[in-house]
């Protein structure tokens, strides 16, 4: 990987560590009969702001795959908290 490559790859990969801490938090729904859920599902989605058109668009690819390669690193050592990303 060239150098511009592995700063955008680091950068991604902190974005989504970032994004991925701060979703942790769950929202609980009350249930009927007073029980108490945590919205969401074995997985926390994430979602990616990138150029993908204009003059920037190059960049947008960069980003969307330092994100998957970081998703894929996170999920095989295990996940966040133990879901999956």
């Amino acid at each position: 990987m060239t150098k511009p490559q592995t700063k955008i790859a680091v950068a991604t990969a902190a974005a989504l560590a970032a994004v991925s801490l701060s979703a942790c938090g769950g929202v609980a729904a009350q249930q009927p009969g007073g029980q108490t859920s945590t919205s969401g599902g074995e997985t926390y989605k994430l979602g990616l702001i990138a150029p993908f058109s204009g003059s920037e668009n190059m960049f947008g690819n960069y980003m969307k795959y330092g994100a998957q390669l970081a998703v894929n690193e996170i999920n095989e050592a295990g996940g966040v908290l133990g879901k999956q990303l």
